[in-house]
């Protein structure tokens, strides 16, 4: 059983305390956060590969050779918080059609 996750740091000026972390690996992926970013994700299991989106723009792909249970996650770090938003519009399948 192995996470992914994207570090999400609050009020927080130490770019250390964001990134991606995998089986206690954390990599650097630094993203200046603002409040009500809407951060998504995909997971492509043909290329076993998971990206990230920031407000609809594609921010990268830090997983590869993901595969087994997947448990995708946010780490919310420092007095960060989310909202879990149901309805959201997924990107066009044109503009990121490399990632499908």
């Amino acid at each position: 059983m192995d996470g992914w996750a994207l570090r999400l740091y609050g009020d927080h000026t130490d770019l250390t305390f964001s990134g991606t972390i995998h089986n206690n690996v954390q990599e650097k992926f630094n993203i200046q956060w603002a409040n009500d970013d809407l951060v998504g994700m995909l997971y492509n299991p043909m290329k076993r590969e998971l990206s990230y989106f920031r407000n609809g723009e594609y921010l990268g792909t830090p997983f590869k050779d993901v595969e087994g249970d997947l448990f995708i996650c946010l780490e919310v770090c420092h007095h960060g918080s989310f909202t879990i938003k149901e309805n959201v519009e997924l990107p066009s399948e044109d503009k990121y059609k490399d990632l499908l």
